[in-house]
């Protein structure tokens, strides 16, 4: 079936030794093809391009580019050397002395090399390096510096990165018209370069200022808008923090599964990148997540990893956010000394570098947790101190919660007046933070985002095939109009016999699978869930129909994906099963429940069947065999393992088959789904050469009708992830 093309297979080894030889970037032999500072302006290009996702090999490159540079007596090779180790001392955060000490070195080499560009990056480095320190007005300084420089030379690539670092320290002083202006500047500059990732991040920052406003429905724009960018330019690092953010907005709206999901995907990416600052930031979120739970052992555990993450960075606002949350954890668990503990130790952080936005949530924090205590005047002082903060800075969040804790302890007081005042400030800032608009934004947006990278994942693969069968068309002329030898001629002529059939067979199941994929969307069905859903909308049961929208999408999802597989998990097979059930009883109001019975001797996460070939007859029944029935229907799905093969029986206690068959397009239906699930088999059987059936058996109790029951036998593979 296979041809091996030695003259081929010797070009592709020689490719590979070319191209693994070309990608070192350092070779013996660089020494004597090109002079010795274009070898170190490589190898120093090649450092700095690493520093974020490879930092130990970005030290031994610097290392041997300083010793070269030192033997060339090449100054900007070592200043560039220097920079390198700065930025990636930098990243590491628990050696902000030696980053430090790098910027001053690489800068006083610059200054005497009149290298502007290179002053510029390093003011920018340390405006970074200051900020992690909590010093925000050395930060914003070292920017402007930098701004300026790259502003006289022109460098786009610069003044979008400082435009973008001071969108974020305005928007962390609160000061959103500035952070607005700054953005959009940035926006321009990354157009103008052209940088995917770039314009990725700053949307994902455009967002946090729309967040912070608590303006979610334009924060959700901007989250996915990031998503597809980092999604296009596949940056890993970019799409968790896109992932970070989604998860952010599902936890302001309370969808607890939902926030956590997202959390999940995101935080292995950040594990892998080495990316300390988003790990931690992620195990924050998810013990946020567990205290909205009230699991808060497991808040505790992960709140504890990120704390031991920010010392080891020695991150004050990080270490500051650390101390907050496990305050709000034991503060939940009741658990007053430890909570006033952390609390005052995340206040006096926020005190010392001067952050007087979390300075104001930690002070409320500790009124809650004096209040819970019963020290009242105590408690009315930190809450008046972080309610005047707030409102000094406008952020609708502190300024909600504090009012509401205001307003009971003035009422206490019996300062009905005050309290009241505090009351409806309250409730005016909680109805505009929990609109349901915001909840139904987010689900749109995500149904939209998966349909669009369905469709580019669907166009991309017909292109692909498309083209693999031009290649292989071209292939075969070529072989026929090269052969010369009637013996060669004989051994081509058989192979590509074979090799016809493989690609009959190869056509067949694509046409099994669409035929197959079109019985599994059924557009009737499509339609009448569609109206379901707009039913609950227009009925104002808002709940029930996100949840309607949420299976419909994953069903979706779920017949897209495993219509193109030839085996999936009996998990996967069960889940799309339930999904569809479930949306079926929310269309016929529950007029039938149902059981799916899995043999436990069944590894569902490794056991792996051909996909959907009971979901046409459960449709019949629930349609033909149910719906007809009075009283409630029932139907049975069973997996069990016998004689080396999978059996899945589909049982009903309809109105059986006999009284169907009068309703000429339930036949024609039944009909076509029998002829596709017939096929199915005979192809599995040919590949397999296993033994497998398939049986329908009309139930009957008493001399009656009571049901139908569907029996497939099939291979079952292992899949081990």
């Amino acid at each position: 079936m296979y041809r091996i093309n030695h003259t081929l297979i010797f070009l592709a080894l020689c490719f590979a030794l070319w191209f693994s030889f070309f990608q070192s970037g350092i070779s013996r032999d660089d020494k004597f093809t090109e002079t010795d500072t274009a070898l170190i302006n490589r190898i120093n290009e090649k450092a700095f391009s690493l520093y974020k996702t490879n930092p130990d090999s970005a030290f031994v490159l610097v290392r041997r580019s300083l010793r070269l540079s030192r033997e060339a007596n090449y100054s900007k090779g070592v200043a560039d050397a220097y920079k390198t180790l700065a930025y990636t001392h930098l990243l590491n955060f628990s050696r902000n002395d030696s980053a430090r000490y790098y910027f001053t070195k690489a800068f006083e080499l610059y200054k005497i090399l009149d290298d502007q560009r290179g002053m510029g990056v390093v003011y920018y480095g340390l405006g970074y390096l200051y900020n992690f320190n909590g010093d925000m007005d050395q930060s914003e300084n070292s920017m402007r510096k930098g701004l300026s420089i790259f502003q006289e030379i022109n460098d786009a690539r610069g003044m979008f990165n400082v435009y973008h670092a001071l969108a974020y320290l305005c928007k962390e002083r609160k000061d959103y018209d500035m952070a607005y202006e700054y953005i959009d500047l940035a926006i321009k500059y990354a157009n103008q370069i052209n940088d995917v990732s770039s314009q990725a991040d700053l949307y994902n920052t455009k967002g946090n200022i729309f967040k912070d406003q608590a303006m979610f429905e334009h924060a959700i724009d901007m989250y996915f808008k990031a998503l597809k960018f980092w999604e296009t330019a596949n940056d890993s690092s970019g799409m968790a923090i896109a992932y970070g953010s989604i998860a952010e907005m599902y936890y302001l709206q309370k969808d607890y599964k939902k926030a956590l999901q997202y959390l999940n995907n995101k935080l292995p990416v950040s594990i892998k990148m080495n990316n300390n600052w988003e790990v931690s930031k992620s195990y924050n979120s998810i013990a946020s997540v567990y205290n909205a739970r009230q699991k808060y052992d497991s808040s505790l555990l992960y709140l504890k990893k990120g704390l031991q993450l920010n010392l080891m960075m020695n991150y004050p606002s990080g270490i500051a956010d650390s101390y907050y949350n496990l305050a709000k954890t034991y503060y939940l668990m009741a658990a007053i000394d430890s909570a006033i503990f952390y609390a005052d130790k995340s206040i006096i952080i926020a005190r010392n570098i001067y952050d007087r936005a979390k300075l104001s949530e930690y002070y409320v924090l500790r009124g809650k947790i004096h209040l819970k205590a019963g020290n009242n005047k105590t408690a009315l002082q930190d809450l008046q101190k972080g309610y005047e903060i707030a409102r000094e800075l406008d952020i609708p969040f502190v300024i909600s919660d504090a009012s509401k804790l205001l307003s009971k302890i003035y009422a206490s007081k019996n300062n009905y007046k005050v309290a009241y005042h505090m009351l409806m400030e309250h409730k005016l800032l909680d109805d505009s933070l929990n609109k349901d608009e915001n909840i139904k934004k987010i689900t749109q947006m995500e149904l939209q985002y998966e349909f669009d990278k369905k469709q580019r994942k669907a166009e991309l693969m017909a292109e692909k095939e498309r083209l693999a069968n031009k290649a292989a068309m071209k292939q075969q002329r070529i072989y026929i109009i090269g052969l010369s030898v009637i013996l060669i001629f004989l051994l081509l002529l058989g192979i590509l016999i074979l090799r016809q059939k493989n690609l009959q067979v190869k056509f067949k199941t694509i046409e099994l699978e669409q035929k197959l994929l079109r019985t599994q969307m059924n557009p009737h069905f499509i339609f009448n869930s569609l109206c379901a859903i707009q039913d609950y909308m227009y009925s104002n049961n808002a709940k029930v129909a996100g949840d309607f929208l949420s299976r419909f999408a994953a069903l979706m999802r779920q017949i897209l994906e495993n219509s193109r597989a030839e085996y999936v998990t009996i998990d996967k097979e069960v889940s799309m099963l339930t999904n569809y059930l479930e949306i079926q009883k929310l269309r016929f109001e529950r007029k039938f429940i149902y059981e799916i019975d899995v043999d436990p001797s069944i590894d569902t996460e490794i056991f792996a069947i051909p996909p959907m070939l009971t979901q046409p007859f459960i449709e019949n029944a629930i349609e033909h065999g149910l719906l007809p029935k009075k009283g409630k229907g029932k139907i049975m799905i069973r997996f069990q393992l016998q004689n080396k093969l999978l059996t899945i029986d589909v049982e009903d206690n309809g109105i059986g088959r006999e009284k169907t068959e009068n309703q000429k397009e339930e036949h024609q239906k039944t009909s076509l789904s029998t002829i596709l699930t017939t096929e199915r088999l005979a192809y599995l059987k040919n590949q397999t050469g296993k033994d497998i059936s398939f049986f329908i058996y009309d139930l009957k109790k008493n001399g009656m009708p009571s049901g139908t029951r569907v029996t497939f036998r099939v291979p079952y593979q292992r899949i081990y992830n």
